[in-house]
Parts: structure tokens; sequence; C-alpha cells
């Protein structure tokens, strides 16, 4: 028997927008991605393509682009039979019997009648969360991100938290960097998790880590015991697509992603500080940006559903 091919880690980064937003319609939504992210996670592992991992999804103001991701093992598993199987109509509790925490979603149709939806895959290169220690060695003692745990946002350790009770879940904001014009000098014969990322997108991911750990923010995201997970991703191509997917427009987002989700795990949520995004806006990426040569645009979200 043949030996298997490394398996290629990622997400599957997807961007729903309502199409008549109102708090109905996002409840809808939301019930329907509680039921469908069960699906997702139930795919049958294999040996060749694993699993999908995680389950995670953030929101903005209403009306605003969602930003979800499935975690897998392999993205080939997104263009398997097990995954093309997963029914998209809305009314999911009319494919399978529901769990005793599960909630119908109570409209018909497809969910395509509720949300506009664009997805892209991106395949994990690692970043300095891959050396969180040389990470550390660069910073100049005492500068506070040597405090703060790093762990890798592809392997997320879920729950969040192991301090609120009731499936409370604690206070987040993930910021995510979309990076265009990269030098790549990936080596094609090798999976790009084996290989490390740029220089130029790896400086962007050290100075994101600095300015969310620095301490200098809204005291919402200040408190001691804050985490940060944090991955580099790359556009996996046309060919990774999974078919029927509207295509997110790489041309114009970037092939390089950079994700930094910042965690207060002792402090439940409270939806999406408007003075959090406005420090996040204030970062001066274009100036590590410009040193490299680079475009960079980033956003922030906060997460209200995690599963695995």
């Amino acid at each position: 028997m043949g030996s298997l091919s490394p398996r290629r880690p990622g997400i599957l980064l997807v961007h729903p927008r309502l199409r008549e937003p109102s708090e109905e319609s996002a409840g809808t939504f939301l019930r329907w991605t509680k039921l469908h992210y069960r699906d997702l996670l139930s795919i049958p592992d294999t040996p060749a393509l694993g699993h999908t991992t995680r389950t995670l999804r953030f929101v903005g103001k209403l009306g605003e682009p969602y930003f979800y991701t499935t975690n897998v093992e392999d993205i080939g598993i997104l263009q398997s039979e097990a995954y093309y199987k997963i029914p998209r109509q809305l009314d999911l509790e009319n494919t399978r019997a529901l769990s005793k925490d599960e909630e119908a979603v109570g409209k018909a149709g497809q969910v395509w009648d509720v949300v506009d939806t664009i997805f892209g895959v991106f395949e994990y290169v690692g970043g300095w969360e891959k050396d969180v220690s040389g990470l550390k060695q660069r910073l100049e003692s005492p500068e506070r991100l040597n405090t703060v745990q790093i762990e890798s946002y592809q392997t997320l350790p879920l729950p969040l938290s192991t301090t609120l009770t009731n499936n409370q879940t604690p206070r987040n904001y993930l910021i995510a960097l979309t990076i265009r014009n990269v030098p790549t000098t990936l080596n094609p014969e090798s999976a790009p998790s084996d290989q490390p990322a740029p220089r130029s997108v790896l400086a962007l991911q050290e100075a994101l880590l600095r300015y969310l750990a620095s301490g200098n923010g809204p005291s919402t995201i200040s408190e001691e015991g804050v985490k940060i997970a944090t991955s580099v991703y790359r556009y996996a191509g046309q060919q990774a697509q999974p078919a029927e997917h509207p295509l997110i427009d790489v041309g114009a987002t970037g092939e390089w992603l950079v994700v930094a989700l910042l965690v207060a795990p002792d402090v439940q949520a409270t939806g999406l500080d408007e003075e959090v995004v406005e420090w996040v806006d204030r970062w001066d990426a274009h100036a590590v940006a410009g040193k490299e040569d680079v475009s960079v645009e980033w956003r922030t979200w906060s997460g209200d559903l995690f599963m695995q």
C-alpha cells in the first residue's frame, strides 16, 4: 500500500452578507449556521483527508459581511463527496434529527435566499505562532507581549474560556489582514505548512501582535491574562475551490491572510466594541507594509459561535 500524501491543513473562508439586514433575518441565519456547523463537524474522518476540526463565526455591525472559517486538516475535504452532500436548505431540521440543544430554523427555502456569500480556500502556512520562543527573543524586555500566551488559530484550543459558565462567550476580537504584492519564494515541491511565511508577511504579523499586546488599547482588551491565537494562510488557488461556491476576489483582497484572535477568557462578551475597532484602525500597518513594498488592509470582528 502506498504512503499517503502529506496533509494540507487550512480554512474555508466565508463572507456571508444578509440580503435584507434585520434582526429577524440575522436570527434565522444564526439558527441555520448552528445546524450547518454541526453537519460540517460530522463529516467522517478519513486517513487521507482527516476531518473538519473547528467552525468559527465572527460578526460586525448588522448588514456588514460576517467572517466565517471552517478549519480542516486537509483542504481536499472541501471537494469531497461527504462535503458536497451537506444540505444547504434553510430548514435543516427536516434533514436530520435535532439534538436536545439544537433549535429548528423554522423557515423553508435555501440559505442563499437569506445571504449572499463568497468563499475562498486558504492553505495554512504558519507564522510566528510556530516559533513563539523565537518571536519573544526578538522583543525588548519587559515588552508586554512576553507575558501574553500565543496560540495557533488553525488549531485554536476550545472552549475559549474555562472560567465562564452556561456556554458564555468570552470577550474576543478577530483582526484579519489581507495582504497583496508579496514576493513569493515557497518551494512548490513542499507543502506550504512545512515552509516559513515570507518575510514581509511575518513582519506584519509581528507588528500586529506587538500592537494588540501593548496594553495601550481600550481597557476592554488590556486586562491581564489575554491570549492571542494567530496564523498565516495563503490562497490555495481556484483548483482548490469547491464547486458552485462563488469565489472571493483575491485580486482585490490579497492572496495572503493573517488572522489574530485576541481573547479575554475571564470576561463575558458584549459584542463588537466600537472603541476597540477604532483603536485597531489606528494601527499604522501601512508603515510596516511600505517598508516591505506590499499592500495591506484589515478589519475587526467579534466571535459569537465557536464549535468543534
